[in-house]
Formats: C-alpha cells, sequence, structure tokens
C-alpha cells in the first residue's frame, strides 16, 4: 500500500506583514524543518520585530497539515517572539565581583562582527585581550 503524501504549511506573521511562506513535504511520518528570518543586523527596519516591554511585537504562527491533494487535515495558530537582551557581551567588574560573591557562574560571549575583515579581526582580539587581562582573576 503506498504512503499516504501529506505536506505541511507555516506562516509567520508580524500584524499584517508577511514573515515567511514554507511548504514542505511530510516524510516518513515526520517534518524537520528550519526557518529563518535574516539577521537584521545594525540600524535594519527588521529590528522592529524585537520584543521589548516598549514594544511589545509579537509573531503569529499558522500551520497547517494537508494531504497531497491539498484536503486541510489539521491547523494550529500561535505566537511567539524575537527578543535581545544581555547576549554576547562582556560583564563589568563589578557585576563579576557580585557574581563570584554569590557563587554565579557567568558565561561571557564577545560581540562578533558582521563583516569579517582584517580589521573587525583586529579589534576583536584586541578586545578579547583586554577582557581576558581585566578579568583574569575572576573564577
Amino acid at each position: 500500500m503506498p504512503a499516504r503524501r501529506a505536506a505541511t504549511n507555516l506562516k509567520l506573521y508580524a500584524g499584517d506583514n508577511l514573515l515567511a511562506d514554507d511548504t514542505s513535504a511530510v516524510i516518513a511520518g515526520e517534518v524537520h524543518r528550519h526557518v529563518a528570518l535574516s539577521d537584521p543586523g545594525i540600524d535594519d527596519y527588521r529590528n522592529e520585530l524585537l520584543w521589548s516591554p516598549e514594544r511589545p511585537t509579537l509573531i503569529y504562527v499558522e500551520l497547517k497539515l494537508s494531504r497531497a491533494a491539498g484536503e486541510l487535515q489539521d491547523s494550529a495558530r500561535n505566537y511567539t517572539a524575537l527578543r535581545s537582551i544581555k547576549h554576547q557581551k562582556i560583564e563589568s567588574p563589578r557585576y563579576l565581583y557580585w557574581a563570584d560573591s554569590l557563587g554565579l557562574l557567568v558565561w561571557e560571549e564577545m560581540s562578533s562582527a558582521y563583516r569579517y575583515t582584517r580589521l573587525s579581526i583586529e579589534r576583536l582580539t584586541r578586545e578579547w585581550e583586554h577582557a581576558m587581562a581585566r578579568d583574569v582573576s575572576h573564577p
């Protein structure tokens, strides 16, 4: 007996703006899909998609499961949000002191360059060297 063919359709909206429209085949009863919105970069209009208390932008999700003939089998709607907080930064010495005192583990990340050039690599290396020399005594 041949396997029944099916497909999923995922749509993402911010208000009335369609952000993504992705259709995928269901293979062996599963769908593994990654739908990415491109990185907004610096001062890009897509920064307006980021959620914050001042601007609680929600991304609405619509997911449909259909048979190959287009017959709708199931659907679901929900929402999510994108946010940008306390990510890719080196903490201040005062913050690290209190984390050390209270027994909190802190993971620090250096910001990444939007474009890798000789200059950006030199700046990134210099910033890491400075941070490591400054914070060497923190556990």
